[in-house]
């Protein structure tokens, strides 16, 4: 304990008016230290032992004794058990004690809410076992969470192989060709059947029908570039007749 209250009036308590006429200022300052003395230790003063107070007071001996008589008598001290207690500074002394074992208490309810949450993750992370048909690389955290990944393979089906029926059979189905269905496998096979945008493929169809639209807008992009070419050297052709009849008459 650092500090305890000290009324700036005690001078002129009765109490200690009387000590003083008794020991004068020097019994007041002794009896402050006294009360010091207890807090520092937080126990009272055993009459039996009061030496080690008499080095720390400084006073002849006999004195102490003779004075804690004076003070038991006037009634700034009391003693219980052989033990000399002034009863203000025990009651600041017990709050003192009861405070920090609350405190204490409050310590280890809070280190043990704290264990019991760290038990708690623990235990609710989930351990994700990649199926084997799932593709080998982890899409990035900062895209997808790594808890969202279904384990049902079911939801990651792939076609076999290359050459799988059902995958030349969807092509054909939805007017492409096998050619086209081989280009699909191995492109996306390459990349172990993620998208561009780092995304797992759980439906290859879905995939499969975006891969052949994609294929005859670009297939009617490139003929229309090729109809064009040939306009166009048809008219350079008749220009060219043209203008041979004009200048040459034939």
């Amino acid at each position: 304990m650092n500090w305890f209250k000290h009324d700036y009036s005690a001078a002129e308590d009765d109490k200690i008016l009387e000590l003083r006429a008794l020991h004068g200022w020097e019994g007041y300052g002794v009896f402050f230290a006294i009360l010091e003395y207890i807090c520092k230790t937080e126990k009272g003063i055993d009459r039996k032992r009061i030496g080690s107070l008499r080095m720390v007071l400084g006073t002849v001996e006999g004195y102490l004794e003779g004075y804690l008589d004076d003070t038991l008598n006037i009634g700034l001290f009391y003693e219980e058990d052989g033990i000399i207690w002034n009863q203000r500074i025990r009651d600041h002394i017990e709050s003192i004690q009861h405070r920090r074992q609350e405190g204490s208490k409050a310590g280890k309810k809070s280190a043990e809410k704290r264990r019991e949450k760290q038990e708690n993750e623990g235990q609710s992370k989930v351990t994700f076992n990649q199926p084997s048909r799932l593709p080998s690389r982890v899409p990035s955290t900062d895209k997808i969470r790594v808890d969202k990944i279904r384990e049902d393979k079911s939801e990651y089906t792939r076609p076999r192989s290359i050459d799988d029926p059902d995958l030349i059979k969807f092509f054909s189905n939805n007017g492409s060709t096998k050619d086209e269905a081989i280009k699909f496998f191995t492109h996306y096979d390459s990349q172990n059947w993620y998208k561009s945008n780092n995304m797992p493929i759980s439906k290859w169809e879905s995939a499969a029908i975006n891969w052949i639209n994609k294929a005859k807008h670009d297939h009617s992009i490139g003929k229309s570039k090729t109809d064009y070419k040939q306009i166009s050297q048809d008219e350079e052709e008749r220009l060219r007749l043209e203008n041979r009849k004009k200048y040459y008459g034939y």
